[in-house]
């Protein structure tokens, strides 16, 4: 997972590896603010193996997990990744002001 921002707006950049198997897979890629009970979905599952979580909440840490779906069923869920979307820059602290004279 990896942290960016386009438009003022945050965004996780999130990849795996494929899944060795003979039939076509689409994945399934869900996300949750840490620790909330509710997950989404990202929609329509990707079908290659990267995806970008878009408009997500500054400073914030989000877990995913993505599994693989095929026509016959879905695949066990990876193990959850976190990451924590960039936030808005500190405060600016120790300002000197010196007087010159010119």
């Amino acid at each position: 997972l990896s942290s960016s921002v386009t438009n003022n707006q945050p965004s996780l950049s999130v990849s795996w590896t494929t899944v060795q198997h003979d039939l076509s897979l689409q994945y399934q890629v869900d996300y949750r603010v840490r620790d909330s009970t509710t997950w989404s979905t990202v929609s329509p599952n990707p079908t290659s193996t990267s995806t970008t979580l878009e408009n997500l909440q500054l400073g914030t840490t989000y877990e995913v997990r993505v599994r693989a779906v095929s026509d016959i069923g879905n695949g066990i869920w990876s193990d959850t990744s976190s990451e924590t979307t960039v936030d808005v820059p500190d405060q600016v602290t120790a300002v000197t002001l010196t007087r010159t004279v010119t």
